[in-house]
């Protein structure tokens, strides 16, 4: 009897752990997904006031994806920033140029609708895709990067063919979408022209084990069950996912930014990345003073501009 006293208590705590590691793991691989925002609505339903032509498509393997295309009469976004690039006597992309833009681990692509404005004012066309795990996206599963840069090149393959997209794209990404860029410009860097990441981790499992570190070292003592979690069920391995790793084989020039006051994802892994470039790659590296995780570009001064600006001077002549 006093047997069983003990072991029905341990079965019921194993129960709990064995629950928290499967909660765990699918905050990591499936957050909730994000609705569209006020602000999303307004540029939909009016696109041409934000100086763009919005078209919804899906690629063959199920990615939806937002095609913007700039458009002659630029909304106050687009021509505030002309205005700054004419004074810092940048002209405008004068030959087809895109960039593919890579939201956050919980947003979706409408959140770089604001984003698209700027760039599509300085001539570029922009892509904007759901990515696993996120937005409509029928991949309930996100992986940072594992199974999102072979996506992410088909869905290039795709529009070009589609859309006439030219043979090299900028790369933009914030947080999880920058650290995929990264990831991306690292596989094949004859695709692009340039990659801009911003609040990007230089390496999840730190991300993962800090984090739980803060909130309890009991749960930091859980990090690698639910590392093996992942590796068993989604054949993920969090060790694997490595933006500062990737930066090793990063050749085309190289934007980085992140907020001084970033609590979640320290400045500390923008510098870690830059450190891991080559010393022949042209590299620019952005701590913006009083910005948290969220609110670099909210925060960093004239940064669209200087974004803008490093995108059109990394364009083939």
């Amino acid at each position: 009897m006093k047997r069983r006293y003990f072991t029905i208590p341990l079965i019921l705590a194993a129960l709990v752990l064995l629950i928290f590691i499967q909660s765990a793991s699918n905050r990591i691989t499936s957050p909730d997904r994000a609705r569209l925002r006020d602000r999303h609505y307004e540029i939909l339903a009016a696109p041409a006031e934000h100086g763009m032509e919005i078209t919804s498509h899906t690629a063959p393997d199920g990615t939806p994806y937002l095609l913007c295309q700039g458009l002659p009469a630029t909304g106050e976004k687009g021509r505030t920033l002309r205005g700054q690039l004419q004074q810092r006597q940048v002209p405008l992309a004068s030959d087809p140029a895109a960039i593919l833009l890579l939201h956050g681990h919980g947003s979706r692509r409408e959140s770089q609708l604001a984003i698209a404005e700027r760039f599509c004012a300085a001539g570029f066309t922009c892509l904007l895709p759901d990515l696993p795990g996120h937005g409509q996206h029928p991949d309930p599963t996100a992986t940072f990067g594992k199974r999102e840069v072979p996506l992410l090149l088909r869905l290039l393959a795709h529009a070009r063919a589609k859309h006439q997209i030219p043979e090299k794209v900028g790369l933009f990404g914030l947080s999880q979408g920058g650290a995929i860029a990264l990831q991306l410009a690292a596989a094949d860097p004859q695709q692009f022209t340039a990659v801009a990441s911003l609040s990007s981790f230089a390496h999840l499992k730190k991300v993962m084990t800090t984090t739980a570190e803060r909130k309890s070292p009991a749960l930091a003592a859980l990090v690698p069950a639910v590392q093996l979690n992942l590796r068993l069920q989604h054949r993920f391995d969090p060790n694997e996912i490595s933006p500062a790793r990737a930066a090793q084989k990063i050749s085309i020039p190289t934007f980085l930014a992140h907020g001084a006051k970033d609590s979640f994802v320290p400045a500390t892994h923008a510098q870690t990345i830059s450190n891991s470039l080559p010393d022949t790659t042209p590299r620019s590296l952005h701590i913006v003073p009083h910005a948290t995780h969220g609110n670099v570009l909210l925060l960093g001064h004239e940064i669209y501009a200087d974004l803008t600006e490093f995108f059109l001077l990394s364009e083939p002549s």
